[in-house]
């Protein structure tokens, strides 16, 4: 019996987990560049990738107006209560990285690979 590959890099939870949560595949994907630049800055090491995750996406929605999470499906989705995705959300953006256009910036200025 093969070994179910488990994602850990932010990133890739955050895409999976709005796909489970039925929202607009473009939220995910901004979730995913913001969970990027997140990695990048190493502002949220050695915390749970799934929180990161789920603060992304927190992060993510406040650009659509009109979209909202339950927070049974929430906490389910991310094994982690609102009020910790909103703290983590609340350390990223004092980090620098507030929205999706920061993200970017963030990681345009990344050292290219030679």
């Amino acid at each position: 019996m093969k070994a179910a590959f488990k994602v850990t890099q932010p990133s890739q939870i955050v895409l999976r987990k709005a796909n489970m949560l039925k929202l607009r595949i473009s939220i995910g994907q901004e979730a995913a560049k913001i969970a990027e630049a997140v990695m990048l800055t190493g502002c949220m090491e050695g915390k749970p990738p799934d929180t990161i995750a789920g603060a992304c996406l927190l992060i993510a929605l406040e650009g659509y107006e009109g979209v909202k999470i339950n927070d049974e499906l929430l906490q389910a989705a991310f094994d982690a209560k609102r009020k910790t995705l909103e703290g983590r959300a609340r350390e990223i953006k004092e980090s620098g990285i507030s929205n999706y256009a920061a993200a970017l910036k963030k990681l345009e200025s990344k050292p290219k690979k030679k």
